[in-house]
């Protein structure tokens, strides 16, 4: 199974740092998927996965910068602000379960990575995509 390393049309946001931002978090999920998929116990995926908790991290940051100016509801804000605190948590709590060697379900794993970024861009960033040409343009 291959994963794209871009978003698809659909999925664009239309402010060129934040679909630049999604086209590299969405490599970083086809590295786990593969071919070849990485096991959950490798060093590749630890590697892999703490790249990813860095890139959403600083991803995060750089989004909610544009949020702060976007025009968007401040309920929307704040909604979005609680998805990607929940993220961050989730992310968290797997490293502990890595760390700690709990056993998972591969396939649940990568099903919530995917979920903290394509599901949070087509649930929460899309909704920048009317505000994307006064966000491309800087301060």
């Amino acid at each position: 199974m291959s994963f794209p390393n871009h978003p698809d049309a659909a999925l664009l946001v239309g402010i060129p740092s934040l679909d630049r931002e999604h086209a590299e978090l969405m490599s970083e999920i086809g590295r786990l998927i593969g071919p070849p998929a990485v096991r959950l116990d490798s060093e590749r995926f630890s590697e892999v996965v703490s790249r990813l908790g860095r890139k959403l991290a600083e991803h995060f940051e750089h989004e909610e910068a544009l949020l702060e100016r976007s025009g968007l509801p401040a309920d929307e804000v704040a909604a979005h602000r609680r998805a990607h605190r929940d993220i961050l948590e989730q992310y968290t709590a797997l490293q502990f379960d890595l760390m700690s060697r709990a056993a998972l379900d591969p396939a649940a794993v990568l099903a919530m990575i995917r979920s903290w970024i394509v599901g949070h861009l087509a649930a929460h960033d899309l909704k920048l995509r009317p505000f994307a040409g006064a966000l491309s343009r800087p301060e």
